[in-house]
């Protein structure tokens, strides 16, 4: 790929002039037109390949003016999850217009070779140590035609094996080069002490709501070269302005050996939180088994001081209320083969299973009508008044008689049950005649009540029959979200 070196070696120590203030070089390098120059600015994702430390980088490489008695030496930022700064420096200046070659970045805790083709393109990282740790960086170049994202996190393995880590929490960074929309996307994962690199897309992008956007993301890396690749989905919320970013989703692996592995990958917090939203819920229900509700829920379970369930022939369950046997814990099911029982599953709708979702079977005793609501505690010290909601619903078309849900929402004041309001969303109605197929809507949108602090929004998600006859079709809910301000 590079072919010539292009760094103009310094002669002696004292000829070294560093300008200490990464805000002037960044200055001078937009006030540059380099799209297609190897002088700029290049930004991504950083991680230890044992995970313990992972951050943002961002390289900065300034052209060496002929007719300066100052050398312009390139620097970088190393921006660790935590906060922490480590800065680094070259000792060598760059030419414009050739090939970079193995510049040598060096810092008191790290160091990197830094190579880039004369245009600008292939940026490529070499020797990444960080504290006597074998790293690895992957970096973009930001260009006129937008900003370049990075954003650190992690993922986690629900259903695990040796080889995924065997439940350690390990680096999934992203880098999105753009403020938001439809794009690439480029991801540094960790797995047994070796970082992959993988590309994804981002799509189906709507907002603002409460300048927040959300988008759906997805992606995949190869650890093995062979073609059986990592799978991961999910969710984007960004603001437009550029202050705060939040991924959040599932992955998933068809192994050779442990079936199929799988589990979830989040923003760090002190990324997400630059969203900026006073009261932030999200539930995915991975790891959910339908074993029940509890007010202090075991594995398997949910939390019945935030979810109940209504309509039930073994009868309605109250917030904080423990039901953990019959219709309340139906277990696991893909939502095939005989006739379910009427009651509350944890239904995967995919093949092979890799997402759980909180599913409903309604019988002519069970949620014919019923509902499944949660509640939100506003912590904040402070009225709210604006809220965005999100989710998905779902249904297996597997019977001919179709099922209906509705959204509605309240505010409880001094412990009262709320009234309940139609909230601004479409109506869920899965389709009469039985094809088998899965049926899948997102719907968002905002609601605004007043909110005071301490008191709880509800939102209730109503179940009756829609038309048709004989048995009803499963349906379920996915990736809730709640946004407060």
């Amino acid at each position: 790929m590079l072919a010539a070196v292009t760094i103009a070696s310094c002669s002696t120590e004292s000829d070294l002039q560093v300008n200490d203030d990464p805000s002037n070089v960044i200055a001078n390098l937009a006030a540059q037109t380099n799209d297609q120059s190897n002088i700029g600015l290049y930004k991504g994702v950083f991680t230890t390949l044992n995970a313990k430390y992972r951050g943002t980088v961002e390289i900065r490489v300034p052209q060496q003016m002929s007719n300066s008695n100052m050398n312009n030496y390139p620097s970088a930022t190393l921006t660790l999850h935590d906060g922490k700064i480590i800065e680094l420096k070259a000792q060598e200046t760059v030419m414009v217009g050739a090939d970079i070659v193995d510049l040598e970045f060096t810092g008191s805790k790290a160091r990197f070779l830094f190579s880039v083709n004369a245009d600008g393109t292939e940026p490529l990282l070499a020797e990444e140590n960080y504290l006597g740790m074998e790293s690895g960086i992957i970096v973009l170049k930001e260009t006129s035609l937008g900003p370049v994202t990075p954003i650190t996190g992690t993922w986690t393995c629900d259903v695990c094996s040796p080889f995924m880590g065997g439940g350690q929490t390990q680096t999934f960074n992203m880098i999105s080069p753009g403020a938001g929309g439809a794009g690439a996307l480029t991801t540094q994962t960790t797995l047994s002490s070796t970082a992959y690199a993988g590309t994804g897309s981002q799509d189906n992008c709507n907002g603002p709501f409460l300048d927040i956007n959300r988008c759906s993301v997805s992606g995949s890396f190869d650890p093995f070269g062979n073609g059986n690749n990592v799978t991961w989905d999910g969710t984007h919320l960004y603001r437009d302005t550029g202050t705060g970013s939040l991924f959040f989703g599932n992955w998933s692996w068809q192994s050779n050996s442990n079936g199929v592995l799988s589990g979830e990958f989040i923003t760090d917090g002190v990324v997400a939180a630059t969203l900026g939203s006073s009261v932030f819920f999200r539930e995915d229900f991975t790891g959910f088994t339908a074993a029940g509700f509890a007010p202090a829920p075991s594995a398997g379970q949910l939390d019945s001081t935030r979810w109940i369930v209504g309509g039930l022939s073994d009868g309605d369950l109250a917030y904080g209320a423990t039901g953990d046997t019959g219709d309340y814990a139906r277990g696991t099911s893909n939502g095939t083969g005989g006739i379910l029982s009427g009651g509350v599953y944890a239904f995967d709708f995919t093949s092979p299973a890799t997402n759980r979702i909180l599913g409903a079977q309604a019988s002519v005793d069970d949620f014919d009508p019923g509902y499944i609501e949660f509640r939100v505690l506003n912590t904040t010290g402070v009225d709210l008044t604006q809220f965005y909601v999100s989710f998905e619903l779902s249904a297996l078309n597997r019977e001919d008689k179709a099922v209906n849900i509705s959204v509605s929402y309240g505010v409880s004041l001094g412990g009262t049950p709320p009234a309940l309001f139609s909230a601004p969303f479409a109506t869920f109605t899965s389709t009469e005649l039985q094809d088998g197929a899965v049926e899948i809507s997102l719907l968002d949108n905002v609601i605004a009540p007043t909110l005071p602090t301490l008191e709880n929004i509800h939102i209730r998600f109503s179940i009756d029959d829609a038309s048709g006859a004989g048995f009803r079709d499963p349906v379920g809910i996915d990736n809730v979200f709640v946004i407060g301000k």
